[in-house]
């Protein structure tokens, strides 16, 4: 259970006043990361809902066990803009004193309190998707509509709840039994959306929902990194023609693809801080080539993403 002082870094916005915090434009910042799978979903919400002007942004870079930190050495990397802080560990700090627990991104932070505000980003997902529609460019757009709530929340609690920390299974194995579990549950679960996929366009129906968004930031992580660095290789994304036209599709949507750089994620995964467990050498590997921009041929099924 998490302590008193641990639960001041969850708290939550409402539009209407209700919550912790209010929604304004201009308050809140968001510190994140563009390597991450879990900070890549609050930023595609963020995009996709044209929060950019209402939600600012810095992206911070992990170089070794001190956690995120803030620099201009790496691209799309800023210093802090407001407490001139090294790392994003001293920004938890300003909520508890000496704060030496576990330091994420996604963060949510507010620049009127100077405090944080969240660091769940299923809990900023939402917060996105529902509070600030004052200030959004497209409001009409809504990853959780009411009237799928139960398709959601049962794909959420019966599918992706599990898969989304397969691949950490695969690469955290200590045995050969633990691994062969971990690697057949991962293929089970691609078999099953493969499936699904191909009866309809998204995983709960003809409307994308946030279901694909935590899909997307791990599936389209499968090739370029989990394949060989965590030894998730029976298939490639290629081999499920139904699930590859999907993350085509959802890739080619700006919200998607312009919060991924896959040449960044490929160097941290292998190069960066923690590959010397598991890439002593830090060779970053060329391939696989996986072609992003073809057609995605999913218009043959009913729906569209917005």
């Amino acid at each position: 259970m998490a302590s008193t002082a641990e639960n001041s870094l969850r708290k939550f916005i409402k539009a209407d006043g209700s919550a912790d915090y209010p929604a304004e434009a201009n308050r809140y910042h968001l510190y994140t990361s563009n390597i991450c799978p879990f900070a890549q979903r609050a930023l595609i919400v963020r995009k996709l809902k044209g929060l950019e002007d209402a939600i600012s942004l810095t992206i911070t870079w992990k170089f070794d066990d001190k956690g995120w930190a803030f620099t201009d050495k790496i691209k799309e990397c800023t210093p802090d803009p407001f407490n001139n802080f090294s790392h994003l560990r001293q920004v938890y700090q300003l909520n508890i004193p000496g704060y030496t627990g576990t330091v994420s991104v996604p963060t949510l932070y507010d620049k009127t309190t100077n405090l944080v505000v969240n660091n769940e980003s299923a809990d900023m997902m939402e917060m996105f998707n529902s509070e600030f529609n004052k200030f959004a460019k497209y409001p009409e757009r809504n990853l959780y509509p009411l009237e799928m709530k139960d398709k959601i929340d049962d794909m959420n609690n019966n599918h992706l709840s599990s898969y989304i920390y397969m691949p950490y299974k695969c690469l955290l194995a200590t045995s050969q039994t633990d691994y062969d579990t971990a690697i057949d549950n991962y293929f089970n679960a691609l078999d099953k959306f493969e499936e699904i996929l191909s009866k309809q366009r998204y995983l709960c129906g003809d409307q994308l929902t946030e279901c694909d968004v935590r899909f997307y930031v791990v599936i389209i992580r499968l090739d370029p990194v989990y394949y060989m660095l965590a030894k998730i290789n029976l298939r490639r994304i290629t081999e499920y023609p139904n699930i590859l036209g999907y993350v085509r599709e959802l890739h080619q949507l700006p919200a998607f693809k312009e919060t991924l750089d896959i040449d960044l994620l490929k160097e941290f995964s292998y190069s960066g801080c923690t590959s010397e467990k598991f890439n002593p050498s830090r060779i970053i590997p060329k391939g696989p080539i996986l072609d992003l921009t073809a057609p995605h041929g999913r218009e043959k099924l009913p729906g569209k993403p917005y």
